[in-house]
């Protein structure tokens, strides 16, 4: 976060985070609020910062699940209405042909891990 105060305090420009939301992990209230914390905690200014989420596109391997509309729009409100930080939901994109982030390299894992079999 050091490194981010450093780029926005000397380019003026704006940070994007990508947040990727996962169902009771890190999409609660507390959470915004802990990520609007550090942000502010560091001192960078919430004009140059914007983050966008995105639920978690299921991958093999892994059994979380993705945030529903509900938390993805109470996560975003908080960090805009609560720390004045830009804040935009993504729809999640490529899921049915195994495309969305995450899903390809989790893909050609497993088939190379099969192939070592």
């Amino acid at each position: 976060m050091s490194a981010v105060h450093e780029y926005t305090e000397k380019t003026k420009r704006r940070m994007t985070f990508e947040w990727a939301l996962i169902e009771g992990n890190n999409d609660t209230p507390g959470v915004a609020r802990k990520l609007g914390n550090l942000i502010l905690e560091h001192k960078i200014p919430n004009y140059l910062v914007h983050i966008n989420v995105i639920p978690l596109n299921p991958t093999g391997g892994y059994s979380g699940s993705p945030s529903g509309k509900k938390r993805v729009s109470e996560f975003a409100r908080i960090l805009d209405t609560e720390f004045g930080i830009s804040c935009t939901p993504r729809m999640r994109r490529g899921i049915d042909i195994d495309a969305g982030c995450g899903q390809l390299k989790s893909s050609v894992k497993s088939r190379e891990d099969a192939a070592l079999i």
